[in-house]
């Protein structure tokens, strides 16, 4: 019993002691993000006057801001008049909103923006533009972190997306002349390839077999073996004669049985017999 009750005292302690720890931690956030805000109220009455007494007004002339853009940026009603004339601690607005709706509005993104989101907006690889803030190109952890909190200003991103572009047709350029000396390449070497397949599965003329005899298309004797005499020499065109006869009667019935059958009475335009009509004569 004495050891369950300890035990518990033990855990009591430690449970508290932890959510001390945490009450601390959230303290010192509040703290950090309390002086962030200061500092930037501070910066914003400094350059520009703008302290949360000013109405949205004079903060849309004193930054050159278009009212109505300030008030869709701030997540309040555009078309609402009255809202011109109202101080920005009336309507809710902190001066560091309205720091980041300016800026927002000048550059398309604000201090507070993820390296993710800045390089979607500005159409970059997101490693080069960490490369060019020079920062760790394959730090994955920095891109959900703001701008702000890598110490780096709207202005810097706009210079390094600036520098991206001036860079971009250089870039452009080596790539297609990468590409087309790829392609000449390839084609070099399959055109090589092409010439040496001529060299596969070659066919060796076969010799003429001892005592041929050579005749050409026309019928002309071009060699004969020493071994022939002139009886085989006409023994052979004498072969070769008959078979090519034999050829051309084939190819003349083939003709005859094909042909079509044809009428010369009616080809004449005679429909009646000489025959008939000579007997009606003399009957």
């Amino acid at each position: 019993m004495r050891s369950l009750i300890i035990l518990t005292c033990i855990l009591l302690c430690s449970f508290s002691l932890l959510m001390a720890q945490t009450a601390q931690t959230q303290e010192n956030q509040v703290s950090v993000s309390d002086s962030l805000l200061a500092l930037m109220e501070s910066r914003m009455n400094t350059e520009y006057g703008i302290s949360y007494n000013s109405t949205l007004e004079q903060v849309s002339e004193k930054l050159e801001l278009d009212i109505t853009k300030l008030k869709e940026y701030l997540g309040l009603d555009k078309g609402n008049t009255k809202l011109d004339k109202m101080r920005l601690r009336q309507v809710g607005i902190s001066v560091y909103q309205v720091l980041l709706a300016q800026e927002t509005i000048q550059y398309g993104f604000n201090e507070a923006s993820t390296l993710l989101a800045i390089s979607n907006q500005l159409a970059i690889p997101v490693k080069k533009l960490k490369h060019l803030l020079e920062l760790d190109p394959n730090d994955s952890s920095l891109n959900g972190r703001s701008i702000q909190s890598l110490n780096k200003s709207p202005e810097e991103v706009l210079r390094a997306a600036q520098v991206f572009k001036d860079t971009l047709p250089q870039t452009g350029n080596s790539i297609i002349l990468v590409g087309m000396i790829v392609v000449f390449l390839a084609l070099l070497v399959t055109s090589v390839i092409i010439m040496q397949l001529r060299h596969l599965n070659t066919v060796t003329k076969e010799d003429a077999p001892a005592g041929a005899i050579k005749i050409s298309s026309g019928g002309k004797l071009l060699s004969v073996h020493p071994s022939q005499t002139a009886d085989d020499i006409v023994a052979v065109i004498t072969a070769l004669q008959i078979h090519k006869k034999q050829l051309e009667e084939r190819k003349r019935i083939l003709l005859t049985f094909h042909r079509n059958k044809a009428n010369y009475w009616r080809s004449e335009g005679i429909f009646s017999m000489p025959n008939r009509v000579y007997s009606k004569n003399h009957n």
